[in-house]
């Protein structure tokens, strides 16, 4: 498995933007509305902590765009997990 390096490990350590994917996927009924209900998730937690740059009608794109325009800040956003999402999908598809 790789490692990541110092800085890397720094800016994780240093960062809101964490996506676990695992935890979403277990507080949707249906795996397929997983990424729809994340990404509105971090659409409500940009508003909050950004309430002058964007709102909750954008989308996640357009959310970030916003908020980099307005701020100058780039944004670094982690996602753990991502293969679980596959590999649900492809579960329930078989279960259902």
């Amino acid at each position: 498995m790789c490692q990541p390096s110092a800085s890397i490990r720094k800016i994780i350590c240093d960062t809101d933007a964490y996506l676990d994917i695992t935890w979403f996927i277990s507080t949707v009924e249906d795996v397929r509305d997983t990424v729809k209900y994340m990404q509105q998730e971090v659409i409500n937690e940009l508003v909050e902590a950004f309430p002058a740059m964007t709102s909750e009608g954008r989308s996640l794109p357009v959310a970030l765009s916003d908020i980099s325009d307005a701020s100058g800040s780039r944004f670094i956003i982690i996602i753990d997990e991502w293969d679980a999402l596959l590999y649900e999908s492809s579960k329930q598809k078989m279960m259902g």
